[in-house]
């Protein structure tokens, strides 16, 4: 399915008189987490004919014959000493055709190692742990001195792996399920990750999807998603009078993975990012009418950036829109006009709401950006009806759009987007 930059929209707008939608970061408790970040240090393929930066030593002879190294004789081989960091895993890889015992290993005040001993192509690898301090790490290849014999090798990595979770935010990933609807909400679908699918979601366009164990919250599973242009897209039919939740848990090394649900027949999408290396819960919210209609929850790597990130749990979540009584939550928001512009503030007067009682009104404002997607933050107000926000912090000679918005029944409410434009 090929996707232009318009694939991805934000909007945190309410859709008149189809529905309304709203994204949020879930604020939950937690443990400190982000996704392992595994570099290749060295990659030797012998097509260069050349082992270095590992020394040879010994009475073995090597050779280069084609694409291998051909490593003969009796106690000698190959050894690569270098100075690895704290607290990081090292993995040392081989390819070996062998006629007698070959090891691989990796030693410093304790050694590590694999044999190889037969006469067909094997890869095997050994790891190794560092403590809480830097220390000196010798990979060898070698053929021990009780063995004499011929191998071919190919193909030796040296890889390390890091817990980049230092500094990150901690939460409980057990209060996933819990989101913003309440405890009347039913799941409608939990995906760990931890099967190694993703399923029911269905895998488009391009880049390169993975799941790595260990990468997850907690050490477990995640999707890992590379490239750009594709992902993930799950239809579901949604039902009258219900708002769905979708919450995702989700880091990125590099980029952005974004997660959302929209409107297939309008084309219209609300979402959330994650371009951060920690891990992050975020949530977003689609509030349907009276009529079924089908959405679309999608995962989604954006087109022209070199994305690399990770999703670990998706929940979707629904809850009935009515009230105790059989009637609909339903609130009218009325987004008021600037009283006065400056250069670096706005004052925006008379925004107001019917439809719901000011006493079931947590919170009003107003929600603003530089595009339709009025991504440059909130301010909020004391409940009251009608109510009057001060923005301040904007740039200059900018046209800025805006919002009104209230919090009531445990659902967002948007009004009209509008805007303004910034002195000199």
């Amino acid at each position: 399915m090929k996707r232009n930059q318009n694939y991805i929209k934000k909007l945190a707008v309410t859709l008149f008189s189809i529905a309304s939608v709203f994204t949020m970061s879930l604020a939950l408790p937690a443990q400190a987490m982000a996704a392992p970040v595994t570099t290749t240090i060295l990659s030797e393929n012998m097509e260069d004919r050349d082992m270095a930066p590992f020394k040879h030593w010994g009475y073995t002879k090597p050779n280069f014959t084609g694409s291998y190294l051909c490593l003969s004789g009796t106690n000698g081989g190959y050894e690569y000493v270098m100075t690895a960091e704290p607290n990081t895993t090292y993995e040392i890889s081989a390819w070996v055709y062998t006629y007698g015992d070959v090891r691989l290993g990796i030693k410093n005040s304790h050694e590590l190692n694999t044999s190889f001993t037969k006469s067909c192509w094997e890869n095997k690898s050994v790891t190794y742990t560092t403590g809480s301090t830097a220390q000196t790490l010798i990979f060898y290849l070698y053929i021990p001195a009780n063995a004499k014999t011929t191998a071919y090798v190919d193909e030796i990595l040296i890889k390390k792996t890091q817990d980049t979770s230092a500094g990150c935010p901690t939460y409980d990933n057990n209060a996933l399920n819990q989101g913003t609807l309440g405890p009347n909400a039913q799941t409608v679908l939990w995906q760990n990750m931890d099967s190694n699918s993703v399923s029911p979601f269905k895998e488009w366009g391009y880049g390169t999807k993975k799941f790595e164990g260990g990468a997850g919250v907690s050490k477990s599973t995640a999707l890992r998603i590379t490239g750009d242009n594709g992902g993930y897209e799950y239809k579901l039919t949604a039902e009258p009078n219900t708002t769905y939740e979708m919450i995702t848990t989700g880091s990125a090394l590099k980029g952005t993975l974004t997660a959302g649900i929209k409107d297939t027949a309008i084309s219209k999408d609300t979402f959330m990012e994650f371009n951060n290396r920690c891990y992050e819960t975020k949530s977003v919210k689609f509030v349907n009418n009276s009529q079924s209609r089908e959405l679309t929850f999608f995962l989604y790597a954006p087109i022209r950036v070199a994305n690399d990130g990770y999703i670990d749990d998706i929940i979707i979540r629904k809850v009935s829109n009515k009230t105790d009584d059989g009637g609909c939550i339903t609130a009218n928001v009325t987004t008021g006009s600037p009283t006065r512009v400056d250069r670096e503030s706005a004052r925006i007067c008379y925004n107001s709401f019917t439809g719901v009682d000011l006493s079931k009104v947590q919170k009003v404002g107003i929600m603003y950006g530089t595009t339709g997607g009025l991504d440059d933050g909130m301010v909020e107000a004391n409940p009251a009806n009608p109510f009057s926000i001060e923005i301040n912090g904007l740039k200059p000679c900018t046209t800025y759009y805006y919002a009104a918005y209230i919090y009531a029944n445990g659902y967002f409410f948007v009004g009209e987007v509008k805007s303004f434009n910034t002195g000199r």
